[in-house]
């Protein structure tokens, strides 16, 4: 399972691929990729990495899903919905 460092690492990752996108794609800044390879500064690095982590993150939703659906078939599933109620009202937002 993903530590809370694993997701800030994740979400770190997400956020700059998302800004050098958005940069390469309006011009503020070149495509680039060198020898050797700069992580963190080369673009093709960069939305590996983020494209990575994101990929990582899917990953770990789904095998979630999958325990929950067990315990929602195993448990008694109103104890499980609050749970999850309770998760969700203390969770942060998610940015978009």
């Amino acid at each position: 399972m993903m530590s809370d460092k694993d997701l800030d690492h994740a979400e770190t990752a997400i956020a700059k691929a998302r800004t050098e996108l958005a940069d390469v794609c309006a011009g503020r800044k070149r495509w680039t990729m060198c020898i050797p390879a700069r992580p963190g500064e080369d673009t093709d690095l960069v939305l590996g990495d983020g494209l990575r982590e994101g990929l990582r993150a899917v990953a770990e939703v789904r095998m979630l899903r999958a325990e929950l659906a067990h315990l929602m078939r195993t448990k008694d599933p109103v104890v499980v919905a609050d749970a999850i109620r309770a998760a969700r009202a203390t969770a942060p937002e998610v940015p978009v």
